[in-house]
């Protein structure tokens, strides 16, 4: 017989969050040679166990669908409600009050403290969001010194619509020098779109490079077109070109994404189910 005490200790709660085999199986092995009695308790533990795993497994799926303080992909109005943060772009004190948070708090090499996460959010959102005047030219300059250490914290909005600028070309994100983005780049410094940027070919490369700069994952571009990008939006203020296209839908609004959490959630109450079907079986046969 197995004892009461052996069985609490099968039965611990990391082994129901994360359930044992072999638990089950041991319990299932002693049924042929067990009293009635002790039947009816194996095949009752056996069910609780499946219930608990289903109870802390809807848990688990409800915690991985909002694990919003490290939402690397997140839509980023998402993420400031969680943070409780006003996208305002005209509120240029919030932007560098934030930066020097970033500064202070040494978030450039460890960005895993509360004020690393919410300050970040600030300045990555309304870096990537408002219009270049819009945005302090020290946090234009100074933001790529955090994206490697808060890269877990980011989150995803593209630059607002100017309804005067045509649409972007579609970013294609391939590396290297030959890379759509910094190609166009060095197409910019080589016909001396720095001063002026009315030519044809300026106008194509800095709205690709605009494309593939705000679009694109941070290790396509290399780190001098990813910063020297900034240097050309004044001169190419008239010739940009907006990401983010009429159709698509308002990035200031919040959607919750509950499909996948109710996959997880339905995925752990079918195993659940199938569990029951078995164990019910086995009863019929062993009571």
């Amino acid at each position: 017989p197995v004892e009461p005490f052996l069985l609490r200790k099968h039965l611990h709660y990391k082994s129901l969050r994360h359930p044992r085999p072999p638990l089950l199986l041991l319990l299932i092995e002693l049924i042929p040679t067990a009293t009635t009695t002790m039947k009816s308790s194996i095949v009752s533990t056996l069910l609780a166990t499946v219930a608990l795993f289903c109870f802390h497994g809807a848990l688990a799926a409800e915690d991985d669908g909002h694990d919003h303080a490290h939402a690397s992909g997140e839509p980023c109005a998402c993420h400031a409600d969680e943070l409780g943060i006003t996208i305002d772009c005209d509120n240029q004190t919030a932007m560098t009050d934030a930066l020097s948070a970033l500064q202070a708090e040494g978030c450039s090499t460890e960005c895993e403290s509360d004020i690393c996460i919410k300050n970040f959010a600030i300045v990555q959102i309304h870096h990537d969001y408002c219009f270049d005047d819009e945005v302090p030219t020290v946090l234009e300059a100074e933001f790529h010194d955090y994206e490697g250490s808060c890269a877990e914290h980011n989150c995803v909005i593209y630059r607002k619509r100017d309804p005067s600028k045509p649409d972007c070309p579609d970013s294609v994100c391939t590396t290297g020098t030959t890379g759509a983005g910094n190609a166009a780049y060095v197409g910019l410094i080589a016909d001396g779109c720095a001063s002026d940027c009315s030519a044809a070919s300026c106008v194509s490369n800095y709205r690709i490079l605009r494309s593939e700069h705000d679009t694109c994952d941070e290790e396509v571009l290399e780190k001098n077109a990813e910063e020297g990008i900034h240097s050309f939006e004044e001169v190419c203020k008239e010739q940009t070109c907006n990401v983010w296209h009429e159709e698509d839908p308002d990035q200031l609004e919040c959607v919750e994404d509950a499909g996948e959490e109710t996959s997880s959630v339905g995925a752990v109450n079918g195993a659940a189910v199938a569990a029951v079907s078995m164990i019910m079986a086995i009863a019929a046969v062993a009571l």
